[in-house]
């Protein structure tokens, strides 16, 4: 499935991960304020070279993606499936 950051990057995501027990418990994890999980769920929702894409396009000029660039980003593509699925 095809998401779009706010910023008009076009991702694909894998829907299938979110049938998996392994992403929940990231999710959970995630939630319990575990910064590592965000790396876990984006493994698991996005191919290597979708991953490659997005941290790319939100690398700064010292070649880093910040945490505090990425959450937010990360958190508006988890809300955008979830407005796919209502439609």
């Amino acid at each position: 499935m095809k998401v779009k950051t706010k910023e008009g990057l076009e991702i694909n995501v894998n829907k299938e991960a979110f049938n998996d027990m392994e992403t929940l418990d990231a999710l959970v994890d995630l939630n319990d304020e575990d910064v590592f999980a965000i790396s876990r769920l984006c493994k698991k929702v996005f191919s290597k070279e979708d991953r490659k894409k997005l941290y790319d396009f939100y690398r700064d000029e010292k070649g880093q993606v910040k945490l505090e660039t990425f959450i937010p980003v990360f958190s508006y593509i988890m809300e955008s499936l979830g407005e796919e699925e209502k439609n």
